[in-house]
């Protein structure tokens, strides 16, 4: 598994970062920790150089450092969770989008280019300098005025050239940088209206809302380490604090040390996932009116430090995955109805699940310690967290039979509150509500609110039924409590997902014989007959096939001491982890080769892509795409006719025209021909298949190993 992952890896860095940085990230995953002046000799890359990518290798989390305080040398090694996140930050943006709105998508995807990022780069990357300077000197000016960019640099634009230059860096594809492009405009041009964010409130609005949901955090150096290296620093630390002799001997010290690492371990995720001593109050659920007095603290209630800073959490964004992908398998068995009440209630639980750990899976021994607050407990959720999370407009009748009394009233989708009709931005002052009642929502009655309660605890109670164990109520008090054994559902999700794998492959019997091969255990072929009510040479054959391949085993238990083959005894079983990581492996090796296809098919239409990058750059220095020689309006006229399909009788009667574009320019006749069109069309279809491929390989890979916490253990 590992060499076809370190491959996929290589591969990803080189798609994003280049040639060189892909050798360096190369050596050290072959290497393992080596020292700066060990990968620039076995690199032959230059010191300079090789200080320039590191940092940013670094920022991206593709590689980490580790600094012997004893000595004062740094050591590099590969992090093969984070250089694997590559695949999927384009993937980010989506679920973002879902959740927090089209602005924290914009920002989100902007921040993947990035890496770690201060709050005070963000604000200059977005151009709202000019903004943050006037609001401090106490002069709050509206978002067009001061959101206007004094160097004449889009806000994206700044982004994306600090990334598509490092793309540039040693030899990347014009494919590469295209896609580094699309989110924003090319320096040197202000479109205000390419970028949703253009005010300072309505960035600091947008981080409160991403830290709030957890896929922003605070980035702290122990970012930068590997799972090991925090793993035997914390037990040193345990070791001289709890063990003076430095031993651990016996059951007892064993157990209070794992107890004391535990604790440990839970106290480290909360100090880096809580980000209450900075958000204060929930910017989401306050309704009362703010008040626009110029001062920094009411002009911006969000404040932010500049000097805070901020990376993406993508451990959090793999629980989103999975709480998304449970949902998804609630509609499809249950309905839609009671997949969005399910949805609601697995975002409600993720405020308590900052990340998936594979430690949480290997305590099964510890429910019956008299530790209180151990790992294993599960987050729950009352019904009245539901209720004031979902939303009104949500069809609670269409899997439950519900009479017309227990419906509740219909959602008023009258405006919270009334705006102010006088417009006075141009002086700084924002629109209000006339008065704090005004600016409430409006609330349900008490008996409208018991009535979707007891809709939402219809369709738990119904989910809670179903046989894949979906969810559990906790006790029989009121309001209802609900939970989520993640473990048992994530190890359904696993069964099945094989079960669709194998039945692909191989047909529906080879699935019949392996669920009863999981279901009983190791069985002898006779048994599987009388089980399965197949034939036995029948049986031989899957079971031959399938052992062939790797998803079945057998042991031979010899049935006297001669130990002859024809005389032993098959015991045929089913290894659920082997089979598991088998596919994994499968689909590392996959996503290989379609990356190494893709590539091929790239350098076959290098030409014509490189011709449409630079049509596509020229595009972004404005409306106007060519620089006449001379405003001679019959030549105007002639210029038209051309456009409109006259080329032969413009080319006779108008001079050649040119792109503003670089030092060599492209020349009007450059333009995309009917056949060059056509093969960027067959490239980009080719394109968006082999990037599908992937991305439903992607989601194997979701279900196989990170939604059961595995990926943890790569990076350690």
């Amino acid at each position: 598994m590992a060499q076809h992952l370190v491959e996929l890896c290589g591969i990803l860095v080189e798609e994003s970062f280049g040639d060189t940085a892909a050798l360096i990230w190369s050596h050290l995953a072959q290497r393992g920790r080596t020292q700066f002046a060990q990968l620039a000799s076995v690199t032959k890359v230059k010191a300079d150089r090789l200080a320039q990518l590191l940092p940013i290798l670094i920022l991206n989390r593709t590689i980490v450092y580790y600094v012997d305080q004893e000595f004062d040398v740094a050591w590099y090694s590969v992090d093969l969770e984070g250089s694997y996140n590559l695949l999927r930050m384009s993937r980010l943006g989506e679920i973002v989008k879902e959740r927090c709105g089209k602005d924290a998508a914009h920002l989100i995807n902007n921040m993947a280019q990035l890496g770690h990022v201060t709050v005070g780069e963000l604000i200059s990357a977005y151009g709202l300098d000019q903004e943050q300077q006037t609001t401090s000197a106490g002069v709050q000016k509206n978002g067009h005025s001061n959101g206007s960019m004094s160097n004449g640099t889009h806000a994206n634009g700044r982004i994306t050239e600090s990334n598509s230059k490092s793309n540039r860096t040693n030899g990347a594809d014009a494919a590469a940088v295209e896609s580094t492009q699309t989110n924003g405009d090319h320096p040197g041009q202000a479109h205000r209206d390419l970028t949703p964010i253009q005010t300072l409130d309505q960035l600091y609005a947008t981080l409160h809302i991403l830290m709030q949901a957890g896929f922003l955090i605070k980035a702290n150096p122990r970012f930068f380490q590997t799972d090991y290296d925090l793993h035997q620093a914390m037990a040193r630390q345990v070791q001289e604090e709890q063990f003076a002799d430095g031993k651990i001997t016996g059951p007892k010290a064993s157990k209070e040390y794992n107890t004391a690492m535990r604790k440990r371990k839970r106290q480290q995720r909360e100090d880096e996932y809580n980000n209450d001593d900075i958000l204060g109050e929930d910017i989401r659920s306050s309704n009362k009116r703010q008040k626009t007095s110029g001062s920094l603290s009411n002009g911006h209630k969000h404040h932010l430090g500049d000097d805070m800073i901020l990376t993406i959490n993508m451990r959090k964004y793999v629980v989103a995955l999975r709480s998304k992908s449970c949902a998804k398998e609630v509609i499809t068995l249950m309905g839609q109805s009671s997949g969005a009440v399910y949805n609601v209630l697995l975002q409600a639980l993720e405020k308590q699940i900052p990340e998936i750990t594979y430690d949480q899976r290997l305590v099964e021994d510890t429910k019956g310690d008299e530790d209180e607050d151990h790992d294993m407990e599960l987050p729950r959720a009352t019904v009245i967290d539901l209720y004031n999370m979902i939303d009104r407009s949500t069809d609670f009748t269409s899997s439950l039979k519900v009479s017309a009394k227990d419906l509740p009233a219909p959602a008023d989708n009258k405006p919270a509150f009334r705006q102010v009709k006088e417009d006075f931005s141009a002086i700084g002052i924002k629109p209000e509500p006339e008065s704090d009642d005004d600016a409430a929502p409006e609330l349900d009655s008490f008996t409208n609110r018991t009535k979707i309660c007891d809709l939402l605890e219809r369709h738990l109670h119904s989910i809670e039924e179903h046989s894949m164990q979906f969810c559990q109520r906790e006790g029989l008090g009121r309001p209802s409590i609900w939970s989520v054994d993640f473990s048992d559902l994530t190890d359904l999700l696993i069964q099945a997902e094989i079960d669709n794998s194998i039945a692909a492959r191989f047909g529906k019997e080879s699935t019949r014989l392996v669920r009863l091969l999981r279901d009983k255990g190791k069985l002898e072929e006779k048994e599987i007959s009388g089980f399965a009510f197949m034939r036995v040479d029948q049986i031989q054959l899957i079971l031959t096939e399938l052992y062939a391949n790797g998803y079945v085993e057998a042991q031979e238990i010899a049935k006297d001491s001669t130990r002859q083959p024809s005389k032993a005894l098959y015991l045929w079983y089913f290894d659920v982890p082997k089979v598991q990581r088998m596919i994994i492996t499968q689909c590392y090796q996959s996503m290989s080769r379609l990356y190494q296809r893709l590539a091929t098919e790239r350098e076959r239409f290098k030409t014509v892509i490189g011709k449409a990058q630079r049509l596509a750059e020229a595009k972004f220095f404005g409306d106007h795409y060519f620089a006449a020689h001379n405003d001679d309006d019959d030549e105007e006229q002639e210029e038209e006719r051309e456009g409109e399909g006259n080329e032969q009788e413009a080319s006779e009667t108008t001079k050649p025209v040119r792109f503003i574009l670089g030092p060599t320019g492209l020349w009007k006749s450059e333009a995309m021909s009917a056949i060059e069109k056509k093969q960027i069309s067959e490239w980009k279809a080719i394109e968006s298949n082999y990037i599908a491929q992937i991305m439903r390989l992607d989601d194997i890979i979701l279900i196989l190993r990170d939604f059961s916490g595995q990926y943890t253990m790569a990076s350690a």
